[in-house]
C-alpha cells in the first residue's frame, strides 16, 4: 500500500526515510528502464548494467562506477573477490552472457548468482542483480519475479 500511494499517487509515507523512499523511486525507474530496453529487443550488457545501478542509486550515491576497495557482505560467508580480480572475472561475465549453452532459465539464473558473487559495486549488488535476472527472463518472452529478502 505504501508503494502504490508513493508511486502512483505520489505520496510519502511518514514513516519512510528519504532513503527508502528513493529506493522504491529509482526501483521503478530502473524497472521501466529494463521494459524499454526489452521491448526494444536490445540484449542484456555491461552499459546496461551499469545504467540499472545508477538508476537504483539516485539521490542516494553515484551510481554505476565499479568499486575500488574491498566489501563484505553482511550475514555472508562469501567474500567477494578483490577489485582487480573483480573488474577480470566481469569481463568473463558479459562474455559468458553472449556466448553459452543455457536455457533461458539458466541464463537469468546464472546472471543473478554470478553477478552477486562478483559484487562489482561497493552497495545494489543485490537489487541490480535481481533486476537483471529479471531483464534475462523477460528478454526471453518469461514472466518476471520476485525473490524475497531477509
Amino acid at each position: 500500500m505504501e508503494t502504490k500511494l508513493l508511486l502512483e499517487d505520489k505520496l510519502s509515507v511518514g514513516s519512510k526515510n528519504l532513503r527508502e523512499i528513493y529506493e522504491i523511486v529509482n526501483h521503478n525507474k530502473a524497472w521501466n528502464y529494463v521494459k524499454n530496453k526489452v521491448s526494444s529487443n536490445e540484449e542484456l550488457d555491461e552499459n546496461k548494467i551499469k545504467d540499472i545501478h545508477n538508476l537504483l542509486m539516485s539521490d542516494i550515491i553515484i551510481g554505476g562506477i565499479y568499486r575500488r576497495v574491498e566489501v563484505q557482505i553482511s550475514r555472508a560467508s562469501h567474500t567477494p573477490p578483490s577489485p582487480r580480480d573483480a573488474f577480470y572475472q566481469l569481463q568473463d561475465f558479459y562474455q559468458s552472457l553472449k556466448d553459452n549453452n543455457y536455457n533461458d532459465f539458466e541464463i537469468a539464473a546464472y546472471t543473478h548468482a554470478e553477478f552477486v558473487r562478483i559484487h562489482p559495486f561497493e552497495v545494489g549488488n543485490g537489487r541490480t542483480s535481481r533486476i537483471i535476472m529479471n531483464y534475462q527472463l523477460i528478454y526471453n518472452g518469461y514472466l518476471p519475479i520476485s525473490i524475497k529478502t531477509c
